[in-house]
């Protein structure tokens, strides 16, 4: 009588091993489609849907460091723009230490740069201590008049100076995932409160 020859990969133990290499394919595609799908987080400042890469720039610190963006990859970032002539720049400064703060509270690290809108007349160490005697954590950035207005107008401020020498601008605040995404845009009238909830559901989201 004539035996049947089976093909070893028809035994068992092959059987068993595709079988567990198809389910761990299917589980990993789930969880890529589920994640795909899932409905976008609802930030309570203006979103930005589809999140789009936050512009990167190169500036120096208040001891004349180079500083990017992208060095602060990791963690979430609040840009604004601000200067000792610009109007409403206390009020802006003094919301961001309450965010940042709140975010140290609960354990999580938050950057805040602050980016100088009147380098002419208010150099780079000038700044920082006006940015630092609100907030020692904060990182004031400053640079060459003509940068500044390249990365101001990337991120929709536009900003020039009055004929009483004081700084008319934008004083928005915009929120930059741990990706490098632009995720959101704030008013300086949004409350800390808003502004801190929408860093809490970023860390979760990363």
């Amino acid at each position: 009588m004539r035996k049947t020859k089976y093909s070893p990969f028809l035994t068992p133990i092959w059987l068993g091993l595709l079988g567990l290499a198809l389910g761990l394919v299917l589980a990993v595609s789930a969880f890529a489609i589920g994640r795909a799908l899932r409905p976008s987080l609802l930030l309570r400042g203006a979103m930005l849907n589809p999140p789009v890469p936050a512009v990167d720039f190169s500036l120096t610190d208040g001891d004349g460091q180079s500083i990017t963006l992208y060095e602060f990859r990791g963690q979430p970032v609040l840009l604004t723009f601000s200067c000792k002539a610009c109007s409403g720049s206390g009020a802006l400064l003094s919301k961001l230490s309450l965010v940042r703060n709140k975010a140290a509270s609960r354990g999580h690290e938050l950057q805040i740069i602050v980016i100088n809108l009147n380098p002419e007349r208010e150099p780079s160490q000038v700044y920082a201590e006006f940015v630092h005697a609100v907030d020692t954590k904060f990182v004031p950035v400053s640079g060459e008049l003509r940068d500044i207005t390249d990365i101001a107008h990337s991120y929709d401020i536009y900003f020039g100076s009055s004929q009483n020498a004081s700084v008319e601008s934008s004083p928005l605040i915009f929120l930059i995932d741990a990706q490098g995404y632009w995720r959101s845009v704030y008013p300086l009238n949004m409350n800390a409160a808003d502004i801190s909830s929408d860093i809490e559901i970023i860390w979760q989201d990363q």
